[in-house]
């Protein structure tokens, strides 16, 4: 995770290492591209936790230069996270709500009141 965190972070701030960085990164995507050779999830072709614990990480290493994940070889990771990015699941998890406190008031929580 300390690659990933160092690769997303490269290019924000001009950090010369973003290949090097990208690369390191690069020996696990291998490995979860090729899970997915011949099966829709890691394990099978079911939905697992793994899948859905993994999911984050993939998503930020693919954000991170979307135009040259998109190009890659990563064909299968690329359609394994593209099922995530366009499912129902995903769109109402990662819907964006509105402030909860949109006048930006101070609240404090009345403690006492149980």
């Amino acid at each position: 995770q300390a690659n990933l965190t160092a690769y997303k972070h490269a290019k924000r701030f001009h950090i010369d290492t973003e290949i090097d960085l990208r690369s390191a990164c690069e020996i696990y995507i291998q490995k979860l591209e090729d899970r997915l050779a011949d099966q829709s999830y890691f394990f099978g072709e079911s939905l697992s936790l793994a899948d859905l614990a993994v999911l984050p990480f993939v998503r930020q290493f693919a954000n991170t230069d979307k135009k040259w994940f998109r190009e890659t070889h990563y064909k299968n990771l690329s359609r394994w996270l593209s099922t995530f990015m366009t499912s129902i699941l995903f769109t109402k998890t990662m819907r964006k709500y509105p402030l909860w406190n949109e006048d930006h008031q101070e609240f404090l929580f009345n403690w006492d009141a149980r």
